[in-house]
């Protein structure tokens, strides 16, 4: 039988608060019901003096790291939760010792798996909004993008921004036109790195007639092989190549549109340049592996980042502790027997087959309603309503009880009240079970899904998912592996 203990919090300056006795029943039922054995009990009242300390908190946290009970029974989450980041850290490690939250009135349970990702859908519902937002914008910049219109950033030099109507937004956006002044000195550039000069040479020709970057610099070495990167010369509208801190990475969704701006450059001299960029770089071979999880990982034995070390055919996480200083002991690891191990991790424990996703959806629809301003207005003032009802319900039965001569009358009054009373129920329980949808089950199963795509993904992909799931991964001697999730 497994071991908890029962935590409840009240704030004495909040009249609506439910008491640590209700608090503490339902945790009692919810316990009796699953076969769990509370072995001890923590509660804090919150003064209206401010006071913010929670020594029965504090001291079970203590209790819970020393593996006095395997489990926290809490009346709602937020009961546990006062500080989001402060209190996430400490789940996190309570999480290590294997004892788990659990909220007795919101059906999550954080020691399953489907629990684990409700429970970051709760704790990151920003991030998952942000995440619908970021997609939502990029649906729209990509079409966007495919008409030829500036989305931002540096306009390149020879370049210049012009307004134009948009027919299909009826708003106006920007499109490139040349300026001519700085294109001239775009097509000289490109006229002699195609005739074989130098960029030493060409930068010598530019700062000597005193030709300056718009910014009023002198040339380098950079801002040219910037510029004879550039297809916008060529005419080609390029939009997500690269990022920012890799301007020139390869991306797959990157776009790239044949004449969706003018070209400062005749095509015969951009194809010269650009032959001649390809006969110059250099030749190297990418290590086989790609190291999934590099950067999350650390030593067991001093708590140092491991890095990435050895041949191309034989490459491991090597402490770095040890690597540079050989002032404790050797902790290493095949990368490609780590990161299968992470991936396996995943797939098993954190996506597994069995999600109820429509019941992960309707808890947290409910919850999320309670935390809804208007929506708990309206709650508290049907609450209220019931209850000043069920006073003069019971008045009522008074009266009749001690031969009140008008009892016809109030067992009829009393009855219609009753009905109301009943009517008040059924929307209390209307609004807290549907509420606003906030996610729907179908959100849950695209997120889902989005995430066993990128299991099955290419190794940049996948290091995506090790990312965004996974927060540490420690590596022990004789290579035992604790994966700590976020």
């Amino acid at each position: 039988m497994k071991r908890a203990a029962a935590y409840a919090r009240v704030s004495t300056n909040k009249q609506s608060d439910t008491s640590i006795e209700t608090q503490f029943e339902v945790i009692e039922n919810f316990a009796s019901n699953g076969g769990i054995k509370i072995v001890a009990k923590y509660s804090d009242k919150i003064t209206a003096s401010g006071e913010k300390e929670r020594p029965a908190f504090s001291q079970m946290i203590e209790d819970a790291l020393t593996k006095k009970f395997d489990m926290i029974l809490v009346y709602k989450y937020d009961r546990f939760i006062r500080d989001e980041i402060e209190d996430q850290r400490l789940m996190k490690e309570l999480e290590k010792k294997n004892v788990f939250v659990i909220s007795c009135s919101e059906r999550i349970d954080t020691s399953t798996p489907a629990g684990r990702l409700q429970r970051w859908i709760i704790s990151g519902i920003n991030r998952f909004y942000i995440e619908n937002l970021r997609q939502e914008i990029y649906d729209k910049t990509t079409k966007v993008a495919e008409k030829g219109y500036y989305l931002g950033g540096k306009v390149p030099f020879g370049f210049a921004l012009k307004e134009v109507k948009d027919p299909e937004a009826a708003r106006n956006r920007k499109i490139f036109v040349i300026n001519e002044s700085e294109a001239a000195v775009v097509r000289k550039i490109f006229q002699m790195f195609a005739s074989g000069h130098s960029y030493r040479e060409i930068i010598r020709y530019l700062n000597d007639r005193n030709i300056r970057t718009r910014k009023g610099g002198k040339w380098t070495t950079g801002t040219i092989s910037d510029m004879l990167k550039n297809e916008k010369y060529a005419g080609i509208y390029v939009y997500r190549k690269g990022t920012k801190k890799k301007p020139h990475v390869k991306r797959e969704d990157t776009i790239k549109v044949v004449g969706g701006c003018p070209a400062i450059v005749e095509q015969s001299i951009f194809e010269k340049a650009r032959e001649r960029l390809e006969k110059g770089k250099r030749q190297y071979t990418k290590p086989k592996t790609t190291a999934l999880c590099r950067g999350i990982v650390f030593c067991g034995v001093c708590g140092a980042p491991m890095t990435r070390n050895g041949s191309k055919n034989n490459q491991q996480y090597l402490c770095s502790r040890w690597k540079n200083r050989q002032d404790t002991q050797y902790v290493g690891i095949a990368i490609k027997k780590l990161d299968h191990f992470v991936l396996n991790h995943i797939k098993n424990t954190l996506l597994s087959d069995d999600i109820d996703f429509e019941e992960m959806a309707r808890a947290y629809n409910a919850e999320m309603s309670l935390k809804d301003a208007s929506v708990k207005e309206k709650i508290e003032e049907l609450e209220l309503k019931k209850q000043e009802l069920e006073g003069k319900i019971q008045n009522a039965i008074e009266a009749v009880l001690n031969g009140s001569p008008l009892a016809d009358i109030l067992q009829e009054e009393a009855a219609k009240m009753r009905e109301e009373v009943a009517n008040i129920v059924v929307e209390l329980k209307k609004i807290k079970e549907q509420g606003q949808i906030y996610i729907t089950a179908e959100m849950l199963k695209e997120k889902y899904k989005r995430y066993k795509e990128m299991l099955y993904g290419v190794p940049q992909i996948q290091r995506q998912l090790v990312l965004e799931l996974i927060d540490k991964v420690i590596v022990y001697p004789d290579s035992y592996i604790k994966i700590i999730e976020k």
